[in-house]
């Protein structure tokens, strides 16, 4: 398994659950239970400092990345999916802010409440 997803329902964690499923990428999915103060653990504080989810976690470059778009645009680089080759800077452009919109705005559409 390479990702591992920390997440949390009702915060952005979902879209990148789908994305990872989109790409088919194997990945473990630990919810951190913000309710009990599980992001403000000194564990999890080692992940990222400001205590907020998602966190992603790639077990095969070490690289540990938090912001929703951040996590999205290095899934579709480093997997090499979800985006064509983009060479033209104009169609680049509107692939990043079609992710962004993602990242912001459908993930508050697409949250699961539990």
């Amino acid at each position: 398994m390479s990702y591992v997803l920390f997440s949390f329902p009702d915060c952005a964690s979902h879209v990148i659950r789908m994305a990872l499923e989109e790409i088919g990428a194997a990945y473990r999915d630990e919810v951190v239970d913000m309710h009990r103060g599980a992001h403000q653990s000194p564990e999890f504080l080692k992940l990222n400092p400001r205590g907020m989810v998602p966190v992603l976690a790639d077990e095969s470059t070490g690289v540990t990345l938090s912001e929703t778009g951040a996590i999205l645009q290095y899934l579709t680089e480093q997997e090499g999916a979800l985006s064509p080759a983009i060479s033209d800077r104009a169609q680049r452009a509107l692939f990043l802010k079609t992710l962004y919109f993602l990242s912001n705005t459908l993930h508050a559409d697409a949250q699961i409440q539990y």
